[in-house]
């Protein structure tokens, strides 16, 4: 049996779509799970993995936690619902975000 999900890329960044393709390679490797990288457009089916800057997340409606100044790193790994959220402050913290999300699932880098 083979199963398939996708990780949504919220906004048009294209760190964030990176950081977006790097999760579905790891989680992919990780799980044998194909994962496909889509873009995030006005809702979310459900049990869906977002990924993006707070900015973007908010759009779709989503609150995310406070975060200082943009140009400041900070990440967010948060669940609403069904929804996992991974959350950067800018579209280079998004990356940082993918990466410590799977540093969680057990991922290590050399």
């Amino acid at each position: 049996m083979s199963y398939e999900t996708s990780i949504y890329a919220v906004g048009k960044d294209p760190v964030v779509r990176f950081a977006s393709e790097e999760l579905a390679k790891y989680l992919g490797k990780m799980t044998g799970i194909r994962h496909t990288v889509e873009t995030a457009e006005s809702s979310l089916p459900e049990g869906a993995i977002c990924l993006g800057t707070k900015e973007d997340i908010e759009k779709l409606g989503f609150k995310v936690l406070k975060f200082g100044n943009e140009s400041e790193d900070a990440i967010a790994l948060k669940t609403l619902g069904d929804k996992l959220l991974i959350v950067g402050s800018n579209p280079r913290s998004a990356l940082f975000a993918a990466y410590r999300y799977l540093e969680l699932l057990g991922a290590n880098w050399l």
